[in-house]
């Protein structure tokens, strides 16, 4: 796997002054909280793609609307903003709120598509007469952030939640990102948490607890109330069981299409003594049609490690993939492996390889 960690160093450049600077952030913020509410490995995850995310409020002149759907469309990528009509229907209003010594904390919206809950919440400095800038927002000697910092509130989410009264750590694949908002002393913070990925999947009307404070704040939570039974746009297209193929035994723990994003969570796990090429295949896997050519033009994996803790990850990986639901999509869909003639790594085109392809279908319950 040595030639896969070369290949991508690569592949990405050293970042720019202003990935650093919301990279740092992010991680200052955590280090607060760190001892007051524990910390989850899998955070690691959406630390990184935190910062990430956070290139998209970079360099936004205007505050931010605080709808879930606004805030979506300063994604990594303009393609990651655009919806399906769907998305709308899925959209619920929120009203939740804390109060604390200098802020004003209030969930907006919230949304859950099957697969994934995303919402917004404001955190406003009461008095504040100017509204903030991206400097000013993540400026730890100014006056938004030493407010932030001394009541113990998170701009970056929670490291875990509650649903439905059972604590749960942070899932992998989770991120957030947070932005100046239309109000004075405002920040507009948003926040996505994966759960069918991990096989979490609510019934009916449900809550997650948010508990976004630490420090002073610590025990304060915001609380979510969403309905799973209700819908609309969603398609769960997870296989019942297991595809084994020759050499290796593909998982796919969640297939969902939503107005919003399709998902695909799967491991890979080779036999033992099976050439680690079809490993490498199945890196590159995507959504395709009949004819092999694939479906979504943005998107890809957001993440990808050991299937264990203390599996190898060249041979027992765990990926997850989301892609934008920037065009329409066929009825039929497959997931490919690339065909092996190439690299994707290193930029050669996909090629699917129909014959190892997975059928997606729909089943029952969404």
């Amino acid at each position: 796997m040595a030639d896969y960690r070369d290949a991508l160093s690569a592949a990405f450049p050293e970042p720019d002054e202003r990935f650093v600077r919301a990279f740092e952030q992010t991680l200052t913020d955590i280090a607060r909280q760190k001892g007051s509410r524990g910390a989850s490995i899998k955070r690691r995850t959406m630390v990184l793609v935190a910062a990430l995310v956070l290139l998209a409020a970079i360099g936004v002149a205007e505050g931010l609307r605080s709808g879930v759907l606004q805030m979506l469309a300063y994604d990594m990528l303009a393609a990651w903003g655009k919806v399906q009509p769907e998305a709308q229907q899925l959209v619920t209003p929120q009203q939740s709120s804390v109060t604390t010594e200098r802020m004003n904390v209030a969930l907006t919206e919230a949304l859950y598509d099957g697969s994934t809950v995303r919402f917004v919440y404001t955190v406003t400095l009461r008095g504040a007469t100017e509204r903030l800038t991206e400097e000013t927002m993540n400026d730890p000697d100014g006056a938004f952030m030493r407010a932030v910092t001394a009541d113990g509130i998170s701009l970056w989410g929670p490291d875990g939640f509650t649903l439905n009264g059972e604590d749960i750590s942070m899932t992998g694949g989770s991120r957030s990102s947070a932005a100046p908002g239309e109000q004075p002393g405002q920040a507009v913070c948003f926040v996505e948490i994966q759960l069918a990925s991990e096989g979490i999947v609510p019934k009916g009307k449900f809550t997650l607890e948010a508990p976004i404070f630490y420090g002073a704040s610590k025990g304060k939570v915001l609380t979510i109330a969403l309905d799973a039974d209700h819908l609309p746009g969603v398609r769960n297209l997870t296989p019942a069981a297991p595809i084994r193929q020759d050499g290796v035994t593909i998982t796919l723990h969640s297939a969902m299409q939503s107005p919003i994003r399709f998902y695909i969570d799967y491991q890979v796990d080779l036999d033992e003594g099976a050439p680690e090429r079809i490993m490498r295949d199945w890196m590159g896997a995507t959504i395709v049609d009949a004819a092999g050519k694939p479906v979504f033009t943005s998107g890809g994996s957001l993440s990808w490690g050991p299937a264990a803790q203390d599996a190898d990850e060249s041979r027992h990986a765990r990926i997850h993939n989301e892609y934008a639901m920037d065009n329409a999509v066929p009825d039929k869909l497959y997931f490919a492996p690339d065909k092996g003639d190439g690299d994707f790594i290193a930029g050669d085109a996909f090629v699917a390889d129909m014959d190892r392809a997975i059928a997606l279908a729909p089943q029952g319950g969404k």
